[in-house]
């Protein structure tokens, strides 16, 4: 990326990695350079074998205050990386990220102090372990006037009440409440949370990698077998229907007013260079008419018109045994003739008992076989 980097890298102890947010001048808010730089270096850590565990923290005062939203910022950058461009794009595009973090093979520990909101708070919720200062600030303000999160992980990590309380009551959680509720791993006093991570990083960088990994992903397996991925992936889509409400569409028109970016809109409107059929619809006002749909200039059209396939394979007739005549009043009419099995005239024939009898047809006309499926009819004659 043509930006500088606003993510520091460092290794403190052996086989630990530790990632710092560096733009404390305006609370480490994430904008799409920061969210790509931060996803590559997870990345390169995932394939170093000098690694085994990452640590996330903030620089300054704050872990991360959410998403930059001043003019410029997040939503006026390219995506982190391609995601369908069709309505929700940003949502599924930021779950997408948060998805790739569960799914790297080395743990991620977030520290986590002073505010942790929005983004952030989404940042911190991808981790598989979370330790928070007392004075953390954990939460989601913009469930207040913009509405759902992109991860909406609240119900599972700390159950439906919980959930439901800070989704309605639109609450934010200190340190000991994130703790009590489930959200966060542990509780550290502010000055000590540096060090007991660190001792946390290094207690997992004992473990092989590739321990690790099977350890996270079966931890992670469970929760996807009870649909929570699923859910997730539901989430982007209702956030994307909820700008649409008449709330949503107000809060859009109100950031246009103002001069600002839209914040949660589709990823064709944050950024990203219009499609070329976007582009030209727009420089031609007047719709262009299609031609007619024909046999002529459509081969699927062409088909269907086409009579329908005659199987080619005839089966193998079977020599009949031979019929007297004298029996047959009008042998070109008779399909079929049914006779006893010959047997030795010294023999005699039990005409009750089925089983000492065998049946013969005699098939003096073609026969018509018809074969059905669920597209169409085969005509066969034998």
């Amino acid at each position: 990326l043509d930006v500088e980097s606003m993510i520091i890298n460092d290794r403190p102890a052996p086989f630990v990695a530790r990632i710092t947010l560096n733009r404390p001048e305006i609370e480490n808010r994430l904008n799409n350079a920061m969210k790509a730089q931060l996803f590559e270096q997870l990345q390169l850590n995932d394939q170093d074998p000098d690694v085994r565990v990452t640590v996330i923290r903030g620089a300054g005062e704050h872990f991360c205050s959410g998403n930059e939203t001043v003019q410029g910022g997040a939503n006026n950058m390219p995506l982190p990386f391609f995601t369908d461009e069709s309505d929700g794009q940003l949502q599924r595009n930021a779950l997408a990220g948060w998805f790739m973090m569960q799914d790297l093979g080395k743990p991620v520990i977030a520290q986590v102090h002073g505010n942790c909101l929005g983004s952030g708070n989404e940042l911190a919720s991808a981790c598989d372990m979370v330790y928070v200062a007392e004075n953390a600030k954990i939460g989601y303000p913009e469930i207040r006037n913009y509405g759902l999160p992109d991860t909406q992980m609240y119900p599972w990590l700390t159950g439906m009440r919980n959930a439901l309380s800070i989704m309605l009551l639109a609450e934010t959680m200190d340190g000991e409440t994130a703790v009590e509720r489930g959200w966060a791993t542990g509780l550290h006093s502010n000055g000590e949370l540096e060090a007991a991570v660190m001792d946390k990083a290094k207690r997992v960088a004992k473990i092989p990698a590739d321990l690790l990994a099977y350890n996270k992903r079966s931890v992670y397996r469970a929760f996807e077998a009870q649909g929570m991925r699923a859910n997730l992936r539901h989430g982007t889509d209702l956030e994307a229907l909820m700008f649409h409400s008449q709330s949503g569409s107000m809060i859009r028109r109100a950031e246009q007013q103002a001069g600002q970016p839209p914040r949660r809109r589709t990823g064709g409107e944050n950024g990203r260079k219009p499609s070329r059929k976007a582009a030209s619809s727009a420089s031609s006002p007047a719709e262009v008419k299609k031609p007619a749909v024909t046999a002529k200039n459509d081969p699927i059209a062409a088909k269907a018109k086409e009579p329908p396939l005659v199987a080619k394979k005839v089966a193998k007739k079977t020599p009949a045994v031979p019929i007297d005549p004298s029996r047959i009043p009008n042998p070109a009419s008779v399909a079929a003739q049914i006779v006893p099995t010959p047997v030795n005239n010294s023999t005699p024939v039990n005409n009750n008992n089925e089983e000492e009898q065998k049946i013969y047809i005699q098939i003096n006309q073609p026969l018509t076989i018809h074969i059905h499926n669920d597209e169409d009819e085969l005509h066969s004659k034998l």
